[in-house]
C-alpha cells in the first residue's frame, strides 16, 4: 500500500521525532562548544522559579545581580526547571531543548511551503534542517542556538502571515514588530529580523498599501522590534551588578575581551582586523560544515591547502542561496545575523553560525527545488537522498556519544565526580566551591555559593598539576582523578582563599 504525501511526511516527522527523543543527551553539557552558558542559563531559571531573583546564585538568600545573559533562555527552560527539581533531571531538560528543535522543523516547513508554494521545497528545508548535524546537536544542548533558530523562523513565519499581500495597518506592525523583538531576549542573532519587511516592499508579495504607508510601517515595526531590547537595558541600569555580571551581551560584543567588563572597546581598525580574521580562519570553514552534508567531523578540512577547497565550498554555498528572481525575508535576516558574528572577536565559534546556517539551509532547499522542478525524482532516488543524509546523522550522533563531552581537558571526569558527589551520602553540607559551581549545585543539589562573604566547607580541586594542593588538613571525600572532593577542617569564606577568588571570578 503506497503513503499518501500528506502519511508520508506524518510519518516522517514522527520517526524524526523519535530520534531526537531516543538519543537525548542526558548529560551536563560540558561540550567542546560550550562550558558554561548552559549552567549560568539554567542557574537563572532556577532563580526565577524559586522566588530568588534574576540570578546566578541558587543560595537563598545570597543573591548576585545579574545583567549578562537575556531572560529568554531562562524563562523557556523555567517549565522544566520547575518540573524537574534538584538535583535537576536532565532528561526533562534535553527533552524540552529537543521539543523545539522538532517544531522549528514543522516552522521551517511551513514557512517555505508559504514562501514558495512548493511542497517538495518544503519537504527538502524540513529534511535539511532536521537532518543537520549541528541542528540535531544543539537540539540536545540547553543553549539559545536552537531556541532563537526556531523563534527567528517562527517569526519570518509570522512577518510573511501579516505583510504578504496584505492591506498592512500600522497597529499590526507595531505588534509583529515587538513578538520578533522578544527574540533578541534569548539572543543576539535574532536582530535579523530588524530588516526582513524590507522583503515586502517589492515583488509577488509586497504589501497592498502605497510605498510611504509601507515604509512608515518599517519604521513602526523597529521601534516595536527595540523595545524588548529598551526594557531590559533600562532594568539593567538600576541593577547594581559587578565583576563577570555588570555588563550585558551587547556590550560584551564591541569588547576585546567579551568577557570582561574593564576590556577596551574596539578601534575601527581592530574591528575591521577582527572581520578580515574571522573570514579568513573560520567562516569559509563553518559555512560548508554546517550546510553541506559529512563535512561535521573538526579534521575534515583542516589539512594543509584546505582553506583553498573550503572556500570553493562556501562560494557554491553563496551561489544556491544568492537571490535571483525573488528576495525573500531570508535572504535579509542572513545578512544582520551574519556580520554580528563578523565583527565580534569570538565570533568565529562555530555555534555562533548556527542560525545563519539553519536559514541558508532553508535557501538551498527552495534553490534545489527550483533547479529540479522540471524533474520528477523516482522513490528510489529520494530514499537514497534521505538515506544518506540519516546515515550522516547517525555516524554523528554514534561520534557524539562515544565522546559527549571536551576532549580538551578532564571534562567527562568532573561531570562523573558531580554524578559520584550526588549519590555519596555526604553528611550536612555548608557549601562546596570549585570550578562551574552552577552547574556542581544543579548536578549534586548541593550548595555551590558564588557571593563575596559566602561560607563553605567542602571544595572541588584538581589533584595533578601545579598548585593543585588542597588547604591544609583538609580531607578527601569522594575522588576521580585528577578532581577530588575535600571536606575542609573549618569553614572558609570565599574573600580568604586566593582559590575562592579566583573562581569567583568568572562565569
Amino acid at each position: 500500500m503506497r503513503l499518501s504525501p500528506t502519511r508520508g511526511r506524518w510519518l516522517a516527522l514522527l520517526s524524526l521525532t523519535g530520534f531526537y527523543y531516543v538519543i537525548p543527551n542526558a548529560r551536563i553539557d560540558f561540550s567542546r562548544f560550550n562550558a558554561h552558558d548552559s549552567e549560568a542559563y539554567l542557574a537563572l531559571s532556577y532563580g526565577l522559579v524559586h522566588g530568588l531573583g534574576y540570578t546566578r546564585s541558587m543560595v537563598p538568600g545570597q543573591y548576585l545581580p545579574h545583567r549578562w545573559w537575556p531572560p529568554g533562555m531562562p524563562v523557556l527552560m523555567a517549565p522544566a526547571v520547575a518540573l524537574s527539581g534538584l538535583p535537576v533531571n536532565w532528561l526533562i531538560l534535553k527533552l524540552t531543548v529537543a521539543t523545539i528543535g522538532i517544531l522549528g522543523v514543522v516552522l521551517a516547513w511551513i514557512l517555505t511551503k508559504r514562501l514558495t508554494g512548493d511542497d517538495r521545497a518544503a519537504d527538502i528545508a524540513a529534511l535539511l534542517l532536521g537532518l543537520n548535524v549541528w541542528y540535531w546537536d544543539f537540539s540536545h544542548q540547553v543553549m539559545a542556538e536552537v531556541p532563537v533558530t526556531v523563534w527567528v523562523i517562527g517569526s519570518l513565519l509570522l512577518i510573511d502571515r501579516v505583510w504578504a499581500a496584505r492591506r498592512l495597518r500600522l497597529t499590526e506592525a507595531v505588534a509583529v514588530g515587538v513578538c520578533c523583538g522578544v527574540g533578541m531576549l534569548i539572543k543576539a542573532h535574532a536582530i535579523g529580523l530588524l530588516i526582513a519587511p524590507l522583503a515586502y516592499l517589492a515583488g509577488p508579495r509586497r504589501v497592498a498599501r502605497p510605498r510611504i504607508f509601507v515604509a512608515a510601517c518599517c519604521v513602526l515595526f523597529a521601534l516595536g522590534f527595540l523595545l524588548p531590547s529598551a526594557l531590559w537595558a533600562a532594568r539593567n541600569q538600576r541593577i547594581p551588578a559587578g565583576g563577570p555580571d555588570s555588563f550585558t551581551q551587547l556590550e560584551g560584543i564591541r569588547h576585546r575581551n567579551t568577557m570582561d567588563p574593564d576590556s577596551p572597546t574596539l578601534t575601527l581598525t581592530e574591528t575591521a582586523g577582527v572581520v578580515v580574521f574571522n573570514l579568513r580562519m573560520y567562516v569559509i570553514y563553518n559555512i560548508p560544515s554546517q550546510v553541506l552534508p559529512g563535512l561535521w567531523s573538526q579534521s575534515t578540512l583542516q589539512w594543509r591547502g584546505s582553506g583553498t577547497l573550503a572556500l570553493i565550498l562556501t562560494a557554491v554555498v553563496g551561489l544556491l542561496c544568492w537571490p535571483r528572481a525573488r528576495l525573500y525575508s531570508l535572504h535579509l535576516a542572513v545578512v544582520p545575523m551574519a556580520l554580528i558574528n563578523l565583527i565580534f572577536v569570538s565570533g568565529g565559534a562555530g555555534r555562533y553560525w548556527l542560525p545563519v546556517s539553519s536559514l541558508l539551509l532553508l535557501i538551498v532547499a527552495m534553490r534545489l527545488a527550483e533547479l529540479f522542478k522540471s524533474v520528477q525524482p523516482t522513490f528510489r532516488y529520494s530514499a537514497l537522498a534521505v538515506g544518506l543524509l540519516v546515515a550522516n546523522l547517525c555516524l554523528y550522533v554514534y561520534q557524539h556519544e562515544r565522546a559527549p563531552y571536551d576532549p580538551d581537558g578532564p571534562w567527562r571526569e568532573l561531570a562523573e565526580l558531580f554524578e559520584k558527589i550526588r549519590v555519596a551520602n555526604l553528611s550536612p553540607v555548608i557549601g562546596v566551591l570549585g570550578p562551574h559551581s552552577q552547574a556542581l549545585q544543579l548536578s549534586t543539589g548541593l550548595p555551590a555559593p558564588i557571593t563575596d562573604g559566602a561560607v563553605y566547607d567542602h571544595v572541588v580541586r584538581r589533584t595533578d598539576g601545579p598548585g593543585a594542593q588542597p588547604p591544609d588538613d583538609a580531607v578527601p571525600v569522594v575522588e576521580l582523578k585528577p578532581w577530588a572532593l575535600f571536606k575542609l577542617a573549618r569553614p572558609m569564606t570565599i574573600e580568604g582563599d586566593a582559590y575562592a577568588s579566583g573562581l569567583r571570578k568568572s562565569k
